[in-house]
């Protein structure tokens, strides 16, 4: 298990300056696909400086503290936030129905996805964090403000797919936060149906549901 980096070296100003070209924050996987084809078909041994001979180089100064972070992950993961398995938010200690579980556990998932995954991303570098106050590792305010970011990211004047997702990312989770709590009855038939259709919506976008 080796560490993922907030900070990668082909990601710096240093490898820009090598490759020839400045790398983008974030594009959605086809996009990224493009660009680094643009940018080796340009200038393939800068291209192979920049991306292969430096994350090496970094691969193997880090060595030491990713042996470290693997055992601290695995420890911290196997026995405490336990991540191998979806974490519901339900009550302890009282029987839900299978179809209830699954409504609540991939979207509680959704909620820890943005609150800590998405806030940590944003809320935590040194420029912005005293702007955030975390709880139990999680903020709403980082995690809101991650995906407003995102919601703005374009590539030549284009919305990315980066910048869609997040758009329906934080739609399905003000969906899940905010307006499904304000329901005077829940048990009525089309909150069913609406609750089927956000969960199937919430599964379309799962492949973009990473940091």
């Amino acid at each position: 298990m080796i560490r993922q980096r907030f900070y990668h070296w082909t990601c710096s100003k240093f490898a820009d300056l090598i490759r020839g070209e400045k790398k983008p924050p974030a594009l959605g996987f086809d996009e990224w696909d493009k660009w680094h084809e643009s940018v080796k078909k340009k200038r393939p041994f800068r291209y192979w400086i920049a991306e292969t001979l430096l994350k090496k180089i970094q691969d193997i100064v880090y060595f030491p503290y990713d042996i470290y972070h693997a055992v601290k992950t695995y420890i911290r993961n196997r026995y405490f936030d336990k991540l191998h398995y979806l974490h519901t938010g339900l009550k302890p200690g009282e029987y839900y129905d299978l179809d209830h579980r699954i409504l609540h556990g991939l979207f509680n998932e959704l909620v820890i996805y943005v609150e800590t995954e998405c806030a940590w991303t944003y809320g935590k570098p040194e420029q912005v964090k005293h702007l955030y106050k975390f709880k139990n590792g999680s903020c709403k305010q980082a995690g809101l403000d991650y995906l407003n970011w995102g919601i703005k990211d374009k590539h030549k004047g284009k919305l990315t797919n980066f910048a869609k997702s997040c758009k329906e990312i934080k739609r399905l989770y003000l969906w899940w936060t905010e307006k499904r709590p304000q329901r005077k009855n829940p048990y009525l038939d089309k909150w069913y149906d609406e609750d089927t259709k956000m969960l199937i919506d919430l599964i379309n976008i799962r492949k973009d549901l990473w940091i």
